[in-house]
């Protein structure tokens, strides 16, 4: 909203021509937010039981700052445990539980804002996929969403663990032995 009030110029009681003549009204549109995940390794790289998985979270607010908070809900897919905040950003963590929820603050002024997060593939998680899903709601925008149809989502198949077996003997393999001789056999 924009007023001028009429002074001076000789008139001893200047006025606008109208009721609304000398004020301008021009409201603020709405934020438009859109939201990316991605991981490292990359989404559909096989993993396995043990190794660690990077994600982040990218909100890109333009056209308006937030009216109201942006909540990024991440559910964590069976077979991963959640570790750490790595690079929390301008966002608040609520890591208590899954799904995993983090919020920009109303106010936030358009920009990109990132959020990092590690988890661990579980022991015993040793077939199918490994999938993650953040689902955007709130900060102002009606329909926030992803930036690319599946934007949202990572998958990551399970590979089969990394297993090597060896085997030697003593005395040493092609060695001649005689009966009654003991030969130790060390498996590892």
């Amino acid at each position: 909203n924009n007023l001028v009030v009429p002074s001076g110029g000789g008139d001893p009681d200047p006025t606008c021509t109208t009721s609304t003549s000398c004020d301008t009204d021009h409201p603020l549109g709405n934020p438009n937010v859109t939201v990316s995940k991605s991981s490292n390794p990359a989404n559909g790289t096989t993993v396995v039981a043990g190794q660690t998985l990077t994600y982040t979270l990218t909100a890109t607010v333009t056209d308006a700052a937030l009216p109201a908070a942006l909540d990024l809900t991440d559910t964590l897919g069976s077979g991963v445990t959640f570790v750490a905040v790595t690079v929390p950003g301008a966002y608040t963590a609520n890591t208590a539980g899954n799904p995993l929820v983090f919020t920009l603050p109303s106010g936030t002024v358009p920009g990109v804002y990132a959020v990092s997060y590690t988890v661990t593939v579980d022991a015993d998680a040793t077939t199918g996929t490994v999938t993650n899903v953040v689902v955007p709601s709130g900060g102002g925008d009606p329909d926030p969403g992803c930036t690319t149809l599946g934007g949202c989502e990572t998958d990551h198949p399970l590979g089969d663990p990394n297993l090597q077996a060896s085997k030697s003997a003593n005395p040493v393999d092609g060695s001649t032995v005689v009966a009654g001789q003991t030969i130790t056999y060390t498996l590892s």
